[in-house]
């Protein structure tokens, strides 16, 4: 639950890109300042404008590779939900959950043929 994002408070980690930042890279440290967790960025799964004028959302598959959830300031709550319970979200955000779990499924379904 964001501070920042009144109209839609429940959504993904993540921030800004730093001048010169790669936006992999962007991703590791928005997660591990917002939410303590270190990840691993495998792929970019969702790009589109944003809600705000001059704005690009991206949201990249990751893997989960360590640290203990201590939230920052930026975030007033956490919940880790099945795809059927999200809360209300940016319509893009849910876009990208739903392909990240295609995404898990057909690499399940490849994995045991």
């Amino acid at each position: 639950e964001h501070v920042f994002h009144p109209a839609y408070p429940w959504g993904l980690p993540g921030g800004w890109v730093d001048r010169r930042e790669p936006p992999a890279a962007a991703v590791e440290r928005e997660l591990s300042e917002e939410t303590g967790l270190q990840v691993e960025v495998i792929m970019p799964l969702e790009v589109d404008l944003g809600d705000y004028h001059d704005h690009l959302d991206m949201v990249y598959l990751c893997r989960l590779i360590g640290g203990t959830v201590q939230v920052s300031g930026e975030i007033l709550d956490y919940g880790w939900y099945t795809p059927d319970e999200l809360p209300a979200m940016f319509t893009f955000q849910r876009r990208a959950i739903e392909q990240a779990v295609r995404l898990r499924e057909a690499m399940a379904w490849a994995s045991a043929g």
